[in-house]
């Protein structure tokens, strides 16, 4: 789907009228920027592989899909929408930079079979590239959230920020090797 002017004509918003019109609209604004700056589509589906993933970026097909348990908030679906966006504007600005800004990470890793599969035996230093990625996704889905003027609450950003990447710490701490 593509440019949406009224929630009530979008997936993901749709289901966030009901909680939080005036969210709702803030959800809408975000989807319509990633598709009129970088033609990218927003749907609201489970993630077959991982049911527990909040959202996931699809670089090939320029794809945003986020979960509907985040719609049950919007806050978090925001909170979700502009962390994802912050993959996609990473890939699409940094992209000849992050090979050299995350050497160990090796960026053509089908990154959902790695959640699939996070026991995945990974050195250190790819699991120190993963976290630091996912950093910067958050600070710059922050920096896209402020320069559309969306109500972002910090503390409640950052208690949402460290829940999901929480998984990774876990991860670069039992499942790394050297």
């Amino acid at each position: 789907m593509g440019f949406c002017e009224s929630p009530e004509n979008h997936p993901v918003t749709k289901k966030l009228l009901t909680r939080d019109s005036k969210r709702a609209l803030e959800a809408l604004k975000i989807i319509n920027y990633a598709y009129a700056v970088w033609n990218i589509t927003v749907i609201a589906a489970i993630d077959k592989d991982d049911p527990n993933n909040s959202g996931i970026w699809y670089p090939s097909s320029k794809t945003i899909q986020i979960s509907p348990r985040r719609l049950l908030s919007a806050e978090t679906a925001i909170y979700t929408l502009l962390h994802e966006l912050g993959h996609a504007e990473l890939e699409f600005y940094e992209k000849d930079v992050l090979d050299k800004k995350y050497p160990a990470l090796h960026l053509n890793v089908d990154e959902k079979n790695l959640l699939k599969r996070p026991w995945i035996k990974k050195s250190q230093k790819y699991w120190i590239d993963y976290i630091c990625l996912e950093s910067d996704a958050w600070n710059t889905g922050l920096e896209i959230g402020e320069l559309l003027k969306i109500k972002i609450d910090m503390k409640r950003w950052n208690l949402f920020k460290y829940k999901c990447m929480r998984p990774a710490g876990k991860w670069l701490a039992v499942y790394s090797v050297s």
